[in-house]
């Protein structure tokens, strides 16, 4: 997994991808998300942009390209402070040291639906929640998905 620190510079709106799946859509190979390796003082030194491989998803999954994704700042702070007596305190440990995902929700398009996932189909716009939403992709429960109208 290769990584990167976070730039300082933020993308304009020009530079923003448009969010169509097309009838020729073809799943990257990779793909990047933010994820905070250890605890920190602050967000910025703690996300880290890395990439990670394509993978299909598991039966009742989704996998959602990001359109969107909500920005919490102070629930992204307490999660990579990790700080004494918080729930996120308790999130690191458990996961053993493990990165954590960053992004709590998210607004995107279905890219790829596993095995069992009737509710939904390649190209729906949908909302996720508890998905790690800053990230191109995110796989999710098919459950943890709502389907909304057209994006844009």
């Amino acid at each position: 997994m290769a990584a990167a620190k976070l730039p300082s510079a933020v993308a304009s709106a020009a530079a923003l991808p448009t969010f169509s799946l097309g009838p020729s859509f073809t799943p990257p190979q990779t793909f990047t998300r933010l994820l905070a390796p250890a605890p920190a003082p602050d967000f910025r030194s703690a996300a880290v942009l890395t990439t990670v491989p394509w993978s299909d998803p598991a039966p009742g999954e989704v996998v959602v390209r990001i359109a969107y994704a909500g920005v919490n700042g102070g629930c992204e702070t307490f999660r990579v402070r990790a700080e004494a007596g918080t729930p996120f305190e308790r999130n690191w440990a458990a996961g053993g040291g493990a990165p954590v995902l960053l992004g709590a929700e998210g607004v995107g398009l279905v890219a790829a639906v596993g095995a069992s996932v009737s509710s939904l189909a390649v190209g729906d716009a949908v909302s996720v929640a508890g998905a790690n939403a800053f990230s191109q992709y995110v796989t999710a429960p098919a459950g943890r998905c709502t389907k909304l109208g057209p994006l844009g």
